[in-house]
């Protein structure tokens, strides 16, 4: 199956301005490292699809699948979903980080309210507090 140049050079365009603009943001630090591998991904997988032909052939007679596309395609969705896995634990981590500084932070505040409605023991220097 041979791929036409214009297919190739839309892919190799899109490709290029996604992974400028992934580690662009790696770069300032919007993007951790592995963020910046996971999301590459996404974008050099098309541009290896349209560059090599013959492999993506060759890939897709080895799993039994009859379109070469399908097989990108599904590598995309995997690589989605485990992205989506990642970034739910780290929300749960996230949410409950939250709950327990909550927590510490009420206790502490009930510590505070009570040793201020309590008296303070006087110094029996005067002056000295």
């Amino acid at each position: 199956m041979q791929t036409h140049p214009e297919t190739v050079f839309i892919i190799s365009v899109f490709s290029l301005i996604y992974l400028y603009i992934t580690f662009r943001e790696t770069a300032r630090q919007n993007f951790d490292f592995y963020d910046l591998i996971m999301l590459s991904t996404v974008g050099v997988l098309p541009i290896v699809f349209a560059l090599a032909p013959s492999l993506t052939e060759v890939i897709s007679v080895a799993i039994g699948v009859t379109f070469p596309f399908v097989v990108m395609f599904g590598a995309l969705i995997a690589i989605l979903y485990i992205f989506i896995h990642r970034l739910t634990r780290k929300i749960h981590r996230l949410e409950s980080t939250c709950s327990h500084l909550i927590q510490d932070l009420g206790i502490l505040h009930e510590q505070v309210t009570n040793s201020a409605s309590q008296p303070q023991p006087k110094s029996k220097y005067k002056g000295i507090v």
